[in-house]
């Protein structure tokens, strides 16, 4: 049943022109800023998978671990955020 509705979500927001990474970025950026730490993780691992060319994503992920004070995790995630866009805001500053 949870498939089923996945997919039925997946052809609304290809309907709506949006896509699984942007709901998981929104997702992320909300459990973010309640500090809620862990499901923004989630989230954003979610949208790393979904757009691993994205440096702002990356950063967020980054900066989530940062958060949580996982530094060693952290660092993966701000050192590609950098690679991939240096000029990306903050990307190699938390790296």
């Amino acid at each position: 049943m949870r498939t089923r509705l996945t997919m039925i979500a997946a052809v609304c927001l290809a309907l709506l022109g949006l896509s699984f990474n942007s709901q998981a970025l929104q997702r992320g950026m909300a459990a973010f800023s309640r500090r809620d730490f862990q499901a923004a993780e989630r989230e954003f691992k979610e949208a790393v998978r979904a757009e691993p060319a994205s440096a702002h994503v990356w950063k967020l992920l980054g900066m989530t671990y940062i958060a949580q004070e996982k530094y060693e995790a952290a660092e993966d995630p701000c050192r590609r955020a950098c690679d991939l866009d240096p000029h990306q805001e903050n990307a190699c500053y938390y790296w």
